[in-house]
């Protein structure tokens, strides 16, 4: 506990693009994968893409780097992705398809693809303009 709070900590204070690493989305994935900080790790997250300071780049950086390491984090990839695309702010939940594509292309074992896919199917009927869009 004190760790991830400790990385939560020092995520938050950097300020600049380019203070940011690939390390930094890891730790978030990572630290989401905890039930107990799960919606601390979702706000960092959103806070961090409505900034600009977790780009496209650096997230699909971050996945493409080792998904070998993260395939046991990829429920809480999957469910952040799903966190996104629910979103209300527009810029937020066009990240979350950006997210979809980069998990769908990186993960590309059938078994995560289908996940993926299933995921998206459920966003479709679910019958919210914003999430089928």
């Amino acid at each position: 506990r004190p760790v991830a709070n400790g990385w939560i900590k020092a995520i938050e204070l950097l300020r600049e693009q380019g203070d940011h690493r690939v390390v930094d989305v890891l730790v978030v994935f990572i630290i989401h994968s905890i039930s107990s900080f799960k919606k601390i790790a979702e706000k960092l997250f959103c806070e961090k893409v409505r900034a600009d300071l977790f780009t496209r780049q650096l997230v699909a950086s971050a996945l493409k780097c080792r998904p070998e390491a993260l395939r046991e984090f990829f429920p809480s990839v999957l469910s952040l992705c799903e966190t996104l695309l629910c979103s209300s702010s527009s810029f937020i939940g066009s990240f979350g398809v950006f997210l979809y594509q980069t998990v769908f292309e990186v993960f590309n074992d059938v078994y995560f693809r289908q996940e993926v896919i299933g995921a998206l199917m459920t966003h479709v009927g679910s019958g919210m303009a914003m999430e089928i869009d």
